[in-house]
């Protein structure tokens, strides 16, 4: 079989495998990306029509979580955004024995602010 991987910018890719082989790996994929995949099967000369599908990458993490300026009740978070536009971030807390808190922020943001925090107490984030 042969797969083709195409992104709306980029020259399509194509990837040969055996006829036993029914996976692929599809690797140098870019976070956060639309891919028009494409399987057909090759006998000789003669190629079948294809199945056509869409994969969609997931954006990368941010990265150098950092907390800064600690009180008895507040933290402030600070972190490197994702190398791709994302819609927004996502930091999830909580204190040992505590339920977690959940919290969202924008996609454009780099920093968060925790509020309410208890003092002499270790959390997770």
């Amino acid at each position: 079989g042969s797969q083709d991987t195409n992104t709306d910018e980029g020259e399509p890719h194509s990837v040969s495998v055996s006829g036993q082989q029914s996976s692929v790996s599809l690797t140098s994929l870019t976070p956060g990306s639309t891919y028009k995949v494409s399987v057909l099967s090759v006998l000789g000369l003669e190629e079948s029509d294809p199945i056509t599908g869409v994969v969609v990458t997931v954006p990368d993490p941010p990265s150098d979580l950092r907390v800064v300026n600690v009180t008895d009740s507040r933290a402030l978070l600070l972190w490197r955004p994702a190398l791709v536009n994302v819609d927004r971030y996502v930091i999830v807390y909580r204190a040992q024995d505590e339920p977690e808190v959940s919290v969202s922020s924008s996609g454009n943001s780099v920093e968060l602010q925790l509020k309410g925090l208890q003092g002499e107490t270790l959390y997770s984030v």
